[in-house]
């Protein structure tokens, strides 16, 4: 190592300008007496940061939530989630710089000046000293020893005084962990350089490691909290901040931080069970039941940074499953279901206020999926009995009328809400303060399409009991006008409001649920919608996957 420094001594002397060597082979006096007083300053403001016999202030970690919001393709809303991320990351690093400060910028500073005396080697070759006086001389010969009991005390101060007593003090707060454990890992890797100089009451770089692993047990069992009570609207904050103390770099009890994420995700995973019935009867006689389940699963994913997306697994298609189908005629004759009893209907989006004070989890539908083809008396026909009932759930809020609302609480006063529901961690925990209620739809942009379609709509609606009529000519004609519309609507939807969310929130209709955090069913609800003597109901539940 010293014949590397001798080497690096020589050629520090060959990069030199010629007026900075004096005539005798050494170095000008006015570059030396610059450098002493360079040590002289440096030291003194070192000693003077860093005090015999005084402690410095115990830095106080910033209670840190990150964020809690929903991914959105939109610019708008990329633009917002990585504001409110910078927001986080800005406190953190100005916390740990502010905590650091003055001790690291002294350490900088005199290991800068201390290369400087190593590289050139004075001590070796102590000819590139004359010329200038004995003290001078003797600044510069001195300068290492001096540097090396302030850098002492400056990395004493930082471990002991700083990153110790703030852990002894708040390492058992898991609101603090993110920047506390921040700090204990910037100065740990600072300190580092100076091992060899560290004194052992101080403590060593590696015992800051160990106390960033007991913060870190704090966060995970608090997250362990959470999952145990249900807190799905917790789970995207403390899994940021899992990952945000994981991408840290620093020693960490890596069993536990991988069971604990992994026990998360599973906790963000739901089964969705529809159950739709759409039944009537008239003064003839004619009469229709039909049934279908509606199942899907749910995941909420946190992709990247601190947003979070709620996804149907398998693609976006619910998959449906006709329970039963009972058509009769006003003569008796029964329709006979000649399409499968198996098929899928899309859903454009989902959307999930899941940090909201009462959150609404939101389907948005594109498309009300395919008619039965159904044989009545050797006939066969489009009967459209599944779009008629699925598109009432899905419609306007306005045609729907709450039965029951989530924790049995019936909507009031506003027709726009299917229910309220108190949240039942509102009181308790961070929330990231993001209120995010889900958008309504919005107007649909083609008026003439939308008035058509709910004349379409509401006669066949009319003729529901009335096969024959249903497999006659202007029931088929209706029927497969009807189809074209609501593909039109859809498509003139997306062309105005442009892709991603804005474009989904914008089609054919909506099915707003209201979510429940907090407990593992969270939608239990059902929807009635009555017209002209015909009920159409729908049961939905969504629970935490089995």
């Amino acid at each position: 190592m010293r014949s590397l420094l001798i080497a690096a001594g020589f050629l520090f002397l060959l990069v030199l300008p010629r007026s900075a060597t004096a005539a005798g082979g050494g170095l000008a006096p006015n570059l030396l007496i610059d450098l002493c007083a360079r040590i002289g300053d440096a030291v003194a403001t070192a000693n003077k940061d860093a005090p015999k016999g005084l402690h410095a202030a115990v830095p106080i970690p910033p209670e840190i939530n990150p964020p809690c919001v929903l991914c959105d393709s939109s610019p708008a809303g990329k633009q917002k989630a990585a504001a409110e991320t910078a927001a986080v990351d800005l406190e953190v690093n100005e916390f740990v710089k502010e905590s650091e400060s003055p001790e690291a910028d002294d350490i900088t500073r005199l290991l800068s000046i201390e290369r400087e005396i190593e590289v050139s080697n004075f001590a070796g070759y102590p000819e590139m000293l004359d010329g200038v006086s004995a003290n001078v001389k003797r600044c510069i010969l001195d300068g290492s020893g001096k540097i090396d009991d302030s850098l002492q005390r400056l990395a004493a101060r930082l471990v002991h005084d700083k990153a110790d007593a703030m852990a002894d003090t708040y390492g058992k707060d898991w609101r603090r962990a993110l920047p506390g454990i921040k700090l204990l890992l910037s100065i740990s890797k600072a300190v580092s350089l100076l091992s060899t100089m560290v004194p052992a009451e101080a403590g060593a770089p590696e015992d800051l490691l160990e106390r960033s692993k007991i913060w870190q047990q704090t966060l995970l069992d608090e997250a362990e909290k959470v999952r145990q009570n249900y807190n799905y609207n917790l789970c995207p904050v403390y899994l940021e901040i899992v990952r945000s103390v994981q991408l840290m770099g620093g020693a960490e009890p890596s069993a536990d931080l991988a069971d604990t994420v992994q026990k998360m995700n599973d906790l963000l995973h739901f089964d969705i069970t529809m159950d739709l019935r759409s039944k009537g009867k008239d003064t003839s006689g004619a009469s229709f039941d039909v049934s279908w389940q509606i199942k899907s699963t749910m995941r909420i994913s946190l992709p990247s940074g601190t947003c979070y997306t709620p996804e149907l697994e398998n693609g976006n298609d619910l998959a449906v499953t006709v329970q039963n189908f009972k058509m009769i005629a006003k003569d008796g004759t029964e329709a006979q279901l000649q399409s499968s009893r198996q098929f899928t209907t899309p859903v454009a989006s989902v959307t999930l206020g899941l940090c909201d004070h009462n959150p609404q989890l939101a389907f948005h539908i594109s498309d009300y999926g395919p008619s039965e083809t159904v044989e009545v008396a050797g006939r066969s026909g489009k009967a459209g009995m599944f779009e008629l009932a699925w598109s009432s759930a899905v419609n306007s809020p306005l045609e729907n009328a709450v039965a029951n609302g989530a924790g049995g609480s019936p909507s009031s006063g506003d027709s726009n809400s299917p229910g309220s529901s108190e949240d039942s961690n509102s009181g308790g925990g961070p929330s990231g303060g993001v209120p995010l209620r889900t958008p309504k739809p919005k107007p649909t942009p083609n008026a003439a399409i939308k008035a058509k379609l709910d004349k379409l709509k509401a006669e066949l609606q009319s003729h529901k009991t009335d096969i024959a009529w249903l497999m006659g000519p202007q029931g088929q004609a209706d029927i497969a006008q009807m189809q074209s519309l609501a593909a039109q609507q859809a498509q003139a939807s997306e062309d105005s409001a442009g892709p991603g969310v804005a474009a989904a929130l914008s089609k054919t209709g909506i099915l707003e649920l209201t979510w429940t955090n907090g407990v593992r069913k969270v939608v239990d609800q059902d929807l009635k919608f009555e017209k002209n003597g015909f009920t159409d109901t729908l049961h939905v539940t969504v629970e935490l996957h089995s």
